[in-house]
């Protein structure tokens, strides 16, 4: 919507978390001459792979601009959310509520963004004094059916959670759904949060309980350093870190009694 506003037509180009998808994307974006390139993290390209296509892109001439993808001072436009905040909030509010036994699915790589929402959240663990055991830290894909996975390894595992978190809300709704298939209630037996504040995650029973992102602010930001980049290129590289807000819903809940 805010290209739109300023004239400018918007070709929406959706990776799938594939990273050949999105490099394909770029050379067909580049080969139609584009005015301007907005990328946004696809959560499984690597900081090198990243840069490359940055790298590609600033080598056609072409302005660019990364959203999510903290890409470590290469010069570039960056919009960023501070995920070690929103992960730290989402380990907080956990304790708060009073859960001691809690499980992680994390996210496709071990890089940005999914680094920060973990650190995040085990130093709120660790500030409570709360281990988070190798075995209860399950990697997923970043989609519903790696929730789903997530779950059926942690029951494979034998593993008692009163809480689970969730790197997105994807991952989230499949943590919910089989969950719910395993005959655990949410949140009576199993407290469930998510990531992102993607508005499906408010359109499921029990609607997730997320860290959300400031998504519109996000894209409103980044068209506005990509117009500046196009009609300034040589003005200083810019990079702005944005806040996440704990939103409390239906999968979440307090535990009570001691040892939990």
């Amino acid at each position: 919507d805010a290209g739109f506003k300023e004239g400018y037509s918007v070709i929406l180009c959706n990776s799938d978390l594939s990273e050949v998808k999105q490099s394909e994307y770029v050379d067909v974006l580049l080969a139609k001459r584009v005015d301007g390139v907005i990328l946004t993290s696809t959560g499984l390209v690597s900081s090198q792979s990243g840069t490359g296509i940055v790298e590609r892109i600033h080598d056609a001439n072409v302005p660019c601009v990364v959203l999510d993808r903290d890409l470590d001072g290469y010069p570039v436009d960056q919009v960023l959310v501070d995920n070690e905040e929103g992960g730290e909030l989402a380990g907080e509010y956990l304790i708060r509520r009073g859960h001691r036994r809690i499980a992680c699915v994390v996210g496709p790589s071990d890089l940005t963004p999914s680094a920060g929402r973990i650190a995040g959240f085990r130093r709120a663990l660790a500030v409570a004094g709360l281990p988070l055991p190798p075995e209860s830290v399950i990697r997923g894909n970043g989609r519903a059916d790696g929730g789903v996975a997530a779950v059926r390894e942690l029951l494979r595992r034998e593993i008692a959670v009163t809480a689970i978190f969730a790197f997105n809300d994807e991952m989230a709704v499949g943590v919910i759904g089989e969950l719910q298939r395993a005959g655990r209630r949410v949140p009576g037996d199993v407290s469930v949060i998510g990531f992102d504040g993607i508005p499906y995650a408010s359109a499921i029973y029990p609607a997730v309980t997320t860290i959300a992102q400031p998504i519109a602010r996000m894209g409103s930001l980044g068209v506005r350093l990509l117009l500046d980049r196009i009609r300034q290129p040589d003005a200083p590289f810019q990079r702005i870190i944005l806040s996440t807000a704990l939103v409390e819903r239906e999968s979440s809940g307090a535990i009570s009694g001691p040892g939990e």
